[in-house]
């Protein structure tokens, strides 16, 4: 009897040993794989990060391509309007292009059918100059080349491109292949010393001096 006691003994120490190291096995288990557990947690939320960084790099892009498209569809729309605006240019500048070419073929035409002795032409004037007063031009002496007579309607005296002194109310009429002297006073403005005088006829004539000096 004392025997089997120490035997059961035995196994029931034994037992208690294997059940101890297997609890502390299982424990060893258990914190291995929670240990496991919280690295891979740590892991996913790594790349629950590198997500959502990745989902607002996506986002800005997103929103730069739209900007960029944007960007593109106004070029667009400027390149359209543009050329268009060109289209309706090269068709103005055809049409003035065939007006012109019409207009001098008309010229032309016209400009062959003017005799070609016609016009006039300045043989005399007579003037005082700045230290006979008052100065200024007297008498012109204009000529009429053409085979028709032609009426003058007007005497300007220049300086430049600037009308110093007219002729108020003038018709003379100058004969076919003749000379009239047309007295007209026109005086010098003081302070410029050349004038030049141009003879405008009512027919589309002119004739235009020589530089005048006060002297």
């Amino acid at each position: 009897m004392g025997e089997k006691r120490v035997v059961s003994r035995k196994y029931a120490v034994a037992s208690g040993v294997i059940a101890v190291v297997f609890v502390v096995a299982m424990l060893g288990t258990v914190l291995y794989y929670t240990s496991m557990v919280n690295a891979l947690d740590l892991q996913v939320d790594d790349q629950q990060t590198q997500i959502e960084s990745k989902d607002a790099d996506i986002g800005n892009l997103t929103s730069q391509i739209s900007s960029l498209q944007s960007q593109i569809n106004s070029l667009q729309f400027q390149i359209n309007t543009i050329q268009s605006s060109g289209t309706t240019l090269q068709s103005q500048y055809v049409a003035l292009l065939a007006n012109y070419t019409q207009l001098k073929e008309q010229y032309e035409i016209l400009l062959l059918r003017v005799p070609p002795d016609s016009g006039i032409v300045i043989d005399a004037i007579y003037y005082k100059p700045r230290y006979l007063t008052p100065s200024g031009v007297y008498n012109v002496s204009v000529r009429n080349l053409g085979s028709e007579d032609v009426h003058v309607t007007s005497l300007k005296l220049f300086y430049g491109n600037s009308i110093l002194g007219s002729s108020a109310s003038l018709l003379v009429t100058i004969p076919a292949s003749s000379t009239v002297t047309i007295e007209q006073f026109l005086p010098f403005t003081i302070g410029v010393d050349i004038h030049i005088l141009r003879v405008e006829t009512l027919e589309g004539y002119t004739a235009t001096s020589n530089s005048l000096s006060q002297g």
